[in-house]
């Protein structure tokens, strides 16, 4: 005999098991809820790995003192370009929900959410993507009022709209400053890369460019939380305050924390721009996203060398000349490419 499961009956089983967890992380489950999770739990190693993530981040969000912002960052100032119009795109959804007394952060890469809603359990949202291309910098704001400056070739995806019962979560990748509308009662989580930034109502920037060695979270306001997971666990959390900086290392999985000064945090908005010990092919992948312009490296003699400078406002033919005489560099632009070479007294 076959047996065949509807998708309500998948529904009703993620429900339960989703009401177990909320029992089990509350300490207040049944010898009946108790036993139908553990069961749950041993069916598969992923299963496991997912309920140690959501518990992993819903300790998280136990220790952050939501705190009102009074930082409002400054207004962009230039904008290369306009922006394009935002692209739509849609997505099915898990969404499990959250009792009114409770307080969840669950965040899960590949998980998709369903309202813990008996009556719109069919209920999709709609996702969307904003990118910024290379050259421009635009701003939005959220269903929920935050505010967020986007950089240059940078994509932002967030659900259509926020519900009581759900996280407002988000996905970045490359990097945008937030200005976080407060709420208590539903953590603002970005994930960007391997990792996971959450916040009540705060204001704070996040750069994860795909192409680079390094993820940072920088705060200007309020007390942020940030984690990352492995394959096999959520790692415990890092609590940043205003003028902390975080950067997390992909290769080695290593976290350094630093002072920074609260202008420097959304500097990039104004024009500014800082390499702080960055890979040479790195500060070419900024300008490029910067100025619209491409670089090809493939000359370099040693591209992993690093660079430490800051330019406030400046030309790229003035950033090129800086960069020529700190690290022996030639350039030649030949229609839309610029050609670099050289580097012979970069040392590693």
């Amino acid at each position: 005999m076959i047996i065949v499961f509807t998708r309500e009956d998948k529904q009703i089983m993620e429900d339960q098991i989703w009401a177990y967890m909320i029992k089990r992380l509350n300490a207040c489950e049944t010898a009946e809820s108790k036993r139908s999770l553990d069961s749950w739990l041993a069916e598969d190693i992923s299963h496991a790995n997912k309920f140690e993530e959501v518990k992993a981040l819903w300790r998280l969000s136990e220790h952050l003192k939501p705190e009102i912002t009074q930082v409002i960052p400054q207004q962009i100032r230039e904008q290369i370009a306009p922006a394009k119009q935002p692209k739509t795109i849609k997505r099915r959804l898990w969404a499990y929900g959250i009792a009114a007394s409770v307080l969840m952060i669950m965040v899960i890469a590949g998980l998709k959410f369903l309202p813990f809603n008996k009556t719109d359990h069919r209920e999709q949202l709609i996702w969307k993507t904003i990118s910024a291309d290379a050259g421009k910098v635009i701003a939005l704001k959220l269903p929920d009022g935050s505010n967020v400056w986007l950089n240059a070739d940078s994509r932002l995806s967030y659900p259509d709209h926020f519900s009581s019962r759900q996280l407002r979560n988000i996905k970045l990748s490359g990097e945008a400053y937030f200005d976080v509308k407060h709420d208590s009662q539903h953590p603002f989580v970005v994930e960007s890369n391997n990792i996971k930034t959450t916040v009540h109502g705060t204001s704070f920037n996040v750069r994860a460019y795909p192409n680079e060695s390094a993820v940072s979270v920088a705060v200007s306001s309020g007390k942020v939380g940030v984690n990352v997971k492995n394959p096999t666990k959520a790692t415990g959390a890092i609590f940043l305050l205003a003028a902390d900086k975080l950067i997390y290392k992909k290769t080695s999985k290593a976290f350094t924390r630093s002072k920074i000064a609260i202008n420097d945090i959304n500097g990039w908005q104004k024009g500014l721009i800082v390499f702080e010990q960055r890979p040479i092919k790195e500060v070419f992948d900024e300008l490029s996203r910067r100025f619209n312009v491409h670089f090809s490296t493939n000359n370099l003699s040693n591209g992993s060398c690093k660079l430490t400078a800051r330019f406030e406002n400046k030309p790229l033919s003035v950033i090129l000349k800086t960069i020529h005489t700190a690290m022996n560099i030639t350039s030649n632009q030949i229609n839309g490419t610029i050609y670099v070479e050289g580097g012979t007294i970069c040392k590693e």
